[in-house]
């Protein structure tokens, strides 16, 4: 997802930038080339990744009673797997997953459903009864 929003700015950055060498292009490769470095930088800079920790650092961290469960919230799509994770071991609200993620809360509420719905069908195929 981060690649997308890089190439994105990037793209955008070039149709708005009046300075852009579009006629020559060695120029061109060049100036994408530093425009590409630039937005890595300020994206591995931002508040937002400071302040976040991958999900499989605290899997240590749940009883080993819901370790088969999170084995199988581990296979999920990794919006859906973080949804699950923040919602229901961390106890966030859906609002404040919506606001951790800059996303609606409809949209979040939508995941949150969804993701449940692959789990109980993950756990049905394992054959969890619990």
């Amino acid at each position: 997802m981060d690649a997308d929003d890089v190439f994105q700015d990037v793209c955008l950055r070039l149709v708005r930038d009046e300075n852009a060498p579009l006629t020559n292009d060695s120029h061109l490769k060049a100036y994408l080339i530093r425009v590409t470095v630039n937005i890595c930088k300020d994206l591995h800079k931002c508040a937002w990744r400071k302040r976040t920790e991958p999900l499989d650092d605290h899997v240590g961290d749940i009883s080993p009673e819901s370790e088969s469960i999170m084995d199988e919230v581990m296979k999920l799509k990794p919006f859906f797997r973080s949804v699950i994770y923040l919602y229901y071991y961390q106890e966030y609200s859906v609002r404040e997953i919506a606001e951790l993620f800059g996303k609606n809360e409809n949209t979040v509420s939508t995941a949150l459903r969804r993701a449940r719905l692959k789990l109980k069908d993950i756990l049905k195929e394992e054959g969890y009864h619990g």
